[in-house]
């Protein structure tokens, strides 16, 4: 696969916008934690919410179909699917800027999902591996909700995704159109710096710890692509299990991959050499790193079990996450690294998990749906 710089001179600044008058910048107080939390929702809001407080105290419009997020040198990041754009939220400056991306040419249309696949219409997920895959027919088992990839049957958008950062640059899948959109935030404004052509279908884009470093997940040819920075020099591509997403750098020179099809994680060096593979058994539909305590957290949302893989040994340990919270979709961590947050889009609800005691200890009940938890460090 070749690789192209493609640099745009175009963005938009927008300005801060409250979901209500109720809701006043003194909204984006200083919590008294050293984290504050804000959690994005996929009818288009960010919100601000206080875990140990069970309280919410802002939302800011976000966009019209908002997917992914992240959060890196006090500002939020996040891709919106709706409009091909990607947004700088600070909170602290109560500032947010919109940068369209957009390519030479028109956009072209796509229909990812197969018409003969029964599936389809409840799971637009099952339509899209079994084109992928067309020897993964088998219902996978995972919510519709938790789609890695951001298409439709009918969509002409770039497909942008999973969203991640590093102090100096954002990197966006733009999964429709088989690149790595990576945007320079270096002089304090978000701007085009390159797109970098990958595989087919990209679901993950994430910069290892120390930055030299990108590893991208792509779905339809089950490869992870490893590309130096800043150079963006392809330094290999591996072959790992069939519909990898999920990517976790758990420490400079160690990557874990979810293969979804495959309900399996396989864990590579940074060079990509191959050190192991686990099935915790289930589908499994996220993965999160339990920093300071060796771990891989490997989340079963539908059967509502998480895993906790020890990244040295690859064995695992397998905990019910309770009642209080079905179809889970997404874990954030913790600053202790006692406890994680677990999310689930569909109930609407969060729960704080003691890894600990290996139980919940609290229920959010949101008043939006969430689909990502993100922390800023103050």
């Amino acid at each position: 696969m070749g690789f192209r710089m493609n640099i745009k001179k175009h963005w938009k600044s927008f300005t801060l916008t409250f979901f209500a008058l109720a809701l006043s910048l003194g909204g984006f107080a200083l919590a008294e934690t050293e984290w504050d939390y804000f959690y994005l929702s996929p009818i288009g809001f960010i919100v601000k919410l206080d875990v140990d407080k069970v309280a919410e105290s802002g939302q800011v419009a976000a966009g019209k179909m908002p997917w992914s997020a992240a959060a890196c040198g006090g500002h939020i990041y996040f891709s919106d699917f709706g409009s091909d754009s990607v947004y700088d939220f600070s909170p602290k400056e109560k500032t947010i800027a919109k940068l369209k991306i957009e390519e030479l040419g028109a956009s072209r249309e796509i229909d990812l999902v197969s018409k003969d696949d029964p599936n389809a219409k409840q799971s637009m997920l099952r339509g899209v591996f079994s084109k992928i895959h067309p020897s993964k027919k088998q219902t996978l088992g995972i919510n519709a909700l938790d789609e890695p990839l951001p298409v439709a049957s009918h969509n002409k958008h770039f497909g942008l995704g999973q969203i991640s950062c590093n102090d100096k640059q954002v990197f966006v899948v733009s999964s429709l159109k088989n690149h790595v959109e990576i945007l320079d935030t270096t002089k304090g404004t978000l701007k085009h710096f390159a797109t970098l052509d990958v595989g087919k279908r990209p679901a993950f884009a994430v910069p290892s710890p120390d930055g030299n470093q990108l590893a991208v997940s792509c779905t339809a040819d089950d490869e992870v692509y490893f590309v130096s920075l800043p150079s963006l020099e392809k330094t290999n591509i591996v072959k790992v299990g069939h519909g990898p997403t999920d990517l976790v750098w758990l420490t400079d020179n160690k990557l874990a991959v979810l293969n979804r099809a495959d309900e399996s994680v396989t864990f590579l060096s940074g060079n990509g050499a191959l050190l192991g593979e686990v099935k915790p058994g289930g589908p499994i539909n996220h993965l999160s790193a339990a920093r300071g305590r060796n771990a891989l957290l490997a989340l079963n949302g539908a059967e509502g079990k998480l895993n906790a893989i020890d990244q040295d040994t690859l064995k695992f340990e397998s905990m019910p996450i309770g009642e209080d919270l079905k179809y889970a979709s997404f874990i954030s961590e913790r600053q202790d690294n006692k406890q994680i947050v677990i999310g689930s889009e569909k109930d609407g609800r969060l729960i704080v998990f003691d890894l600990e005691t290996k139980a919940p200890i609290r229920r959010i009940q949101t008043n939006l749906p969430p689909r990502i938890l993100v922390h800023i460090e103050r």
